[in-house]
């Protein structure tokens, strides 16, 4: 007769360890399930809320910050051991490197982002396919008009569509259909 197959059990801080090793991995499920050995789908879940209580996301957070302390100390272990001669004898690129890492970490282990991620070409393109299924139905309407109208249902794309200062009303009668 065979046993069932025992399922593990993980603590609350075990969960909150996962989830802050999840952030430190910038949301890769497969590297911090692999680094962990916990399986990608159980970190999955957890990820979406499933199977953790409510003290969960205070010990994500406080394992996150200890987590950016451990960093930065660590950081600043390095940096204080390293010489004018170490200096010289490093690669420009394993200087920009090194700062890169360093720069990355500290962003994450406060919060913010890692990265410039400009979306005025991503709205310019939503408005482009707007326009041209626009024309492609026989409407009249201009690239600017087409901008406005996106902009009265997504504030947010005003900066990435609208030159500083427009603040005119967009004009009436465009139909733009949002995706569902």
């Amino acid at each position: 007769m065979e046993e069932p197959i025992k399922r593990r059990v993980y603590s609350d801080r075990e969960k909150g360890q996962a989830l802050a090793a999840l952030d430190a991995n910038d949301g890769n499920m497969y590297r911090t399930a692999q680094q962990l050995g916990i399986p990608r789908t159980v970190l999955q879940q957890w990820s979406r809320g499933q199977g953790i209580s409510a003290d969960v996301p205070l010990l994500r957070q406080q394992k996150t910050l200890e987590l950016g302390a451990r960093f930065g100390e660590l950081a600043e272990i390095i940096l204080d051991s390293v010489t004018p001669e170490d200096l010289a004898k490093a690669s420009l690129k394993d200087k920009f490197i090194s700062a890169a890492v360093a720069f990355d970490k500290r962003q994450l282990s406060h919060g913010e982002p890692t990265q410039i991620h400009d979306r005025t070409l991503e709205w310019q393109g939503i408005a482009d396919r707007i326009l041209k299924q626009a024309l492609e139905r026989g409407e009249e309407v201009t690239i600017e008009q087409v901008k406005m109208k996106i902009v009265e249902r997504k504030p947010e794309a005003r900066r990435y569509l609208l030159p500083e200062g427009v603040d005119a009303p967009p004009p009436e009668g465009i139909k733009v259909r949002a995706k569902r």
